[in-house]
């Protein structure tokens, strides 16, 4: 298992508050790339957030980060589909939560929670907001999303719409990764990097055995 010395990006959220654009966009597209990679795979991570995602500066582009913690991650079936009820509130995608018993949903999970982690780093909050465990779940699966002008007027229109397209409640209109690669705002400002699979990954030898052993049930 590789141990890194940085800050997960929570934390580096935390200390720093919000991200130029630039950076962000750095960051995101390292997210989108493994992402890509997972599904290339048939691996869906499910419990994509800041906490689960690590800094390293090893990049000549600059900021880079590895995905981490696949506790909660499955091996995407032959029917492309994966089953379970599981991730953490605020960043689940909709189709999670409104999944009956049995029924399926795909990687476009991972997308959007990579989308609530975008929408933190550019204005500093989540969209999704409640009193309690209970409210904030439930604001999660309505996935209405807002973009106060205090926040948000200060942010391009590009980067406005790859966030929104990542948040879509419907899994068929939400953005892929492959095409989120492709949006204007990744494209236009970060010099194109060959995606790499492995390097974008924090997990050891023994992973492939146990996948999928662990869940976060609510």
């Amino acid at each position: 298992m590789e141990l890194l010395d940085g800050k997960d990006l929570f934390e580096y959220i935390s200390s720093k508050g919000v991200l130029e654009e630039e950076e962000a966009g750095c960051i995101v597209r390292d997210i989108l790339v493994g992402l890509l990679n997972m599904k290339q795979i048939g691996i869906a991570h499910r419990d994509i957030k800041p906490a689960n995602i690590f800094m390293t500066n090893e990049s000549k582009y600059g900021t880079s980060v590895k995905l981490g913690d696949f506790g909660m991650s499955t091996l995407v079936g032959l029917d492309g589909l994966v089953r379970g009820r599981c991730g953490s509130p605020g960043y689940v995608a909709p189709e999670i939560l409104m999944a009956k018993a049995g029924q399926g949903y795909g990687n476009q999970v991972d997308v959007f929670s990579a989308g609530v982690t975008l929408y933190l780093m550019l204005c500093g909050y989540e969209p999704f907001y409640g009193e309690n465990e209970k409210e904030l779940i439930q604001a999660n699966k309505h996935a209405e999303v807002d973009f106060p002008r205090s926040e948000w007027g200060r942010i391009s229109p590009e980067a406005r719409d790859l966030v929104g397209q990542m948040l879509k409640a419907d899994p068929s209109e939400r953005i892929t990764a492959k095409d989120a690669l492709e949006h204007d705002w990744i494209s236009r400002d970060i010099s194109a990097q060959n995606g790499h699979s492995d390097g974008m990954f924090l997990w050891d030898d023994s992973y492939l055995s146990s996948i999928g052993s662990s869940q976060n049930n609510f």
